[in-house]
């Protein structure tokens, strides 16, 4: 009886979200219907190269969410960590407020028993390794454009700089220090274990690697989709 109603409780999840999803879906296009009828000019090469584009984003999105879950002994199916992604690109569109983010969450904390502060800290760490990534290549990109085209921007430069030395500095020092707490305080005990599930990712050199080397590839098939977007119009 009890696995009856549980099966039940799922379909009517499953549908309730499944109604919500295609009425987001409706109300986007109805708010968006000038963009979309502008899609019949664009030439149908571009549209194609944008939605290769997409999907190689979406593909590498996922396989950073893959590598960094599989740390905590989650092993997500490709069908999970693929989907995932898109859903989460496709909400973050669709909503004002990271929606995507929300719904891995939810999802991760429903199948998986992963909580809410361990996807914060695990998330957390994800930013900081793309933010040095995308600092490090700023860096790179301003030299390289001071060297071949004689271009230079003291703010961008140092703004890139900076924010390349503090994220570098909190990689380095988390794997120094650590915080114990042995006190009854329930939200300092959260704080903790947030920032021990975020120590987890940083300090871990193989997976900060893998979701470098993915994110890198993120920043170029963006750059890509950018170019193309450009000509599209």
């Amino acid at each position: 009886r009890n696995i009856k109603m549980k099966t039940k409780r799922r379909r009517i999840v499953s549908i309730s979200f499944l109604t919500i999803l295609l009425i987001l879906i409706i109300l986007y296009i109805k708010a968006n219907f000038e963009e979309f009828r502008n899609i019949s000019l664009i030439r149908p090469t571009y549209i194609v190269m944008l939605i290769f584009l997409t999907t190689m984003f979406s593909l590498f999105n996922g396989l950073i969410m893959k590598y960094v879950l599989k740390d905590f002994s989650i092993t997500l199916k490709w069908k999970e960590w693929f989907g995932l992604a898109v859903t989460t690109s496709f909400y973050n569109i669709i909503t004002a407020f990271g929606g995507g983010a929300i719904g891995r969450a939810v999802y991760l904390k429903r199948k998986y028993k992963f909580s809410y502060s361990d996807f914060i800290s695990t998330l957390s760490g994800i930013y900081l390794i793309n933010f040095f990534v995308a600092s490090l290549i700023g860096v790179i990109s301003t030299l390289l454009l001071y060297s071949f085209f004689d271009l230079f921007n003291i703010t961008v430069f140092l703004v890139m700089t900076s924010a390349f030395l503090f994220s570098s500095l909190i990689l380095i020092g988390s794997k120094k220090y650590s915080l114990n707490y042995k006190g009854n305080n329930t939200t300092i005990s959260k704080v903790i274990r947030l920032s021990e599930g975020w120590k987890k990712v940083s300090t871990n050199k193989r997976l900060v690697i893998i979701v470098s080397f993915l994110f890198i590839n993120q920043i170029f098939v963006g750059a890509l989709f950018s170019l193309y977007s450009f000509k599209a119009i």
